[in-house]
């Protein structure tokens, strides 16, 4: 599928061949790793990068990049004339004080908007605001009380400045009822302003092409419908709308449309892998071949991405991921000046970002597992290469260990994903200590490319193991274990395990001197291990944990909500397999220190799930510290309190690794 702009990029071809100049950014004298004392190392890499979630805008002249540092938590907006001089000369939006931002997005090349958040409940508003003016078109929030909160997501601009977005109304942390609202973006609406159609069921996405929206997924299915039904002043019942939507009876779950009769779709082959594919949805048939990567999932909005010309499309390719990122570009001529760029930046990964407005400027983005992302903009016309801007400067001159794509198998013979970083002075034949890094969810995965907490362990002198376990997303279903949590809890500390015996075997890691440590689902996994080999564990920390099912399901505010059914569902036939499971009933099984941290402020996981493993863990005579933050989320909110963190972990794991 061609696009109609592919005649820049052949004549740009002839004009660059053999050309491929990387302009150079100055940068101050960046320290050494070396000699740095454990709080130095903390800071260095505690810090957030310098702006991410770089989008041009739909006429290509200006970007936005989102700034999370102290004090600072917004978008930067930069017309692309000024970019020489970085962020520092864009303008920055940010919300109410009180709030964060989260799902920014171009409406038109002068409004974004984007989701109000509170600390870790969620979303609970929407807002438009202009790049231009000093002024916001559409803030609609309304907090009705702490135990009470309004919800909402999947905003989208539709006919006559009104669009939709799906409003769920939670009460007393119980089942979140969800509705339709329709906004208008030139009003700050009350919630007594807006038409609301009632309880439709889980809204899951909308549909749009251009200003015209035309479809919807609600409880998992898609369905087709006039949107202008809803435009009135009382919108009808449930009854009457369910009645009037049309399902689409789709091979698979729509991604984005391309125009009104061609949709991107992903689905699922027989051996369970998820693939893409074009789709005519008025003939109801699939367009050519789907794609599928052998061995894993290109699912756009986890595994994969939609990239376009420019913000609203059209779509020129997709990046997706296997042990390291991959893309492909659907015009074969934007795909061999992307090849050139991603030649002369590897070992980086560059993909396309967008054209700007003269068609002139190809943008794009490099990867990297060692120095985060460079920004650079490439010139068609003269061949030369530029950085725009570095999310990590300070690291630029650095020299950091790569983190290494590693493949192992475990005790049932299936192959196991994961990556190996191995600290600067690591020497063959010379084992050093290992922490086993486990990620949450579990239904996430590790990605390749730079990862602060792995790089900040290894500047200590560790190897880093972080193991995509069974139950990790990306690999198909079978290696997804069906996202079975009780299957997923049992099988994967059996993946880390055997990823540490695969890293002594390999002559990697020291045999005397392991360690594990994850947060959320990660911390279940680092107690599960500890306690799944008493021996082997030299010590644990947990960040954030959930370490008893039983109070988990008694605790989560989210399990009366439609997705969380299938989570809980047969707890009661395997109610003492789920405790089995737990660490707080295998605490005296756990001979290593355990580290325990949590937040006081955790929506997603009460405090009492650590005071509990304390305690057991206390009564079993075991040697554990709780160190508890009253002011901490089930993550961090800014640098401090990240190094902080860094500094506290560190010094735990130097005390028991590094004799």
């Amino acid at each position: 599928m061609g696009c109609d702009f592919r005649h820049i990029f052949a004549v740009a071809l002839r004009m660059i061949a053999g050309l491929l100049l990387m302009g150079t950014v100055s940068f101050a004298k960046t320290p050494s790793l070396e000699n740095m004392s454990l709080e130095e190392l903390a800071e260095l890499f505690a810090r957030f990068p310098y702006g991410n979630g770089f989008q041009i805008s739909p006429d290509g002249d200006r970007f936005f990049a989102y700034v999370n540092r102290n004090g600072e938590k917004g978008l930067v907006v930069v017309e692309l004339d000024e970019i020489g001089g970085g962020l520092e000369k864009g303008r920055f939006l940010e919300p109410d004080s009180q709030f964060e931002l989260d799902n920014p997005g171009w409406i038109d090349n002068d409004l974004i908007a984007f989701n109000k958040v509170v600390d870790d409940i969620g979303y609970i508003g929407y807002q438009i605001v202009s790049c231009d003016k000093d002024r916001n078109l559409l803030q609609y929030i309304e907090l009705i009380s702490s135990a009470e909160m309004r919800f909402f997501n999947f905003g989208a601009p539709s006919l006559k400045r009104k669009f939709f977005v799906s409003e769920g109304l939670m009460g007393t942390w119980g089942k979140r009822y969800q509705s339709v609202a329709l906004l208008e973006i030139d009003k700050h609406m009350d919630v007594d302003e807006v038409a609301v159609w009632k309880n439709p069921g889980m809204i899951e996405n909308w549909y749009i092409y251009k200003d015209r929206p035309l479809a919807i997924l609600v409880d998992g299915e898609t369905y087709s419908m006039d949107f202008d039904a809803l435009q009135v002043e009382q919108m009808p019942d449930e009854d009457t709308v369910r009645y009037e939507l049309e399902p689409m009876n789709l091979p698979g779950t729509i991604e984005q449309f391309v125009d009104e009769n061609i949709a991107l779709i992903s689905l699922e082959n027989d051996e369970g892998f998820r693939g893409i594919a074009w789709y005519n949805v008025k003939q109801g048939e699939i367009i050519g071949q789907p794609l599928y990567v052998d061995g894993y999932d290109v699912n756009p909005g986890k595994t994969a991405r939609v990239l376009e010309l420019r913000a609203g499309g059209p779509v020129v390719g997709l990046t997706y991921h296997k042990d390291k990122p991959k893309c492909f570009y659907l015009d074969r001529e934007l795909g061999k000046v992307m090849k050139h760029l991603e030649k002369a930046m590897a070992p980086g990964v560059a993909r396309f970002l967008g054209l700007s407005k003269d068609s002139r400027f190809v943008f794009y983005e490099v990867l990297s597992d060692t120095h985060g992302t460079t920004i650079g903009r490439f010139d068609l016309k003269s061949g030369e290469n530029q950085p725009v801007y570095h999310t990590r400067p300070w690291l630029q001159g650095m020299q950091l260990p790569s983190r290494n794509p590693i493949t192992f198998t475990n005790r049932d013979g299936d192959t196991i994903h994961g990556y190996l970083t191995l600290p600067m002075d690591f020497k063959e034949g010379n084992p050093v200590p290992l922490v086993a890094l486990s990620h949450g969810g579990p239904w996430v995965r590790d990605f390749w490319g730079f990862d602060e907490e792995a790089q900040f362990l290894a500047a200590l002198g560790l190897a880093v193991l972080q193991v995509n376990f069974r139950g990790s997303d990306g690999f198909g279903n079978s290696y997804g274990l069906d996202e079975d949590l009780i299957t997923i809890s049992e099988e994967s500390p059996k993946d880390v395990v055997d990823g540490v015996r695969w890293a002594i075997d390999q002559g990697y890691a020291d045999e005397q001197r392991i360690g594990f440590y994850g947060g959320s689902f990660g911390a279940y996994l680092s107690l599960a291990c500890a306690a799944l080999e008493p021996d082997l564990a030299a010590c644990a920390i947990g960040f954030a944990g959930v370490y008893d099912f039983t109070l988990m399901l008694e605790e989560d505010i989210r399990k009366e909500r439609i997705f969380a059914e299938d989570l809980y569902s047969d707890y009661e036939e395997k109610a003492e397999f789920y405790e089995s499971l737990s660490p707080v009933n295998q605490a005296d099984r756990i001979k290593a220190p355990v580290l325990l941290i949590h937040g006081g402020r955790d929506e997603r996981v009460s405090t009492k799930q650590a005071k509990d493993m304390e305690k057991a863990l206390k009564d079993n005579g075991g040697d554990v510290t709780l160190i508890k933050k009253n002011f901490m989320l089930h993550g961090f909110d800014n640098e401090k309190r990240k190094r902080q963190h860094y500094e506290e972990i560190g010094a735990f794991l130097l005390k028991h690794l590094r004799k």
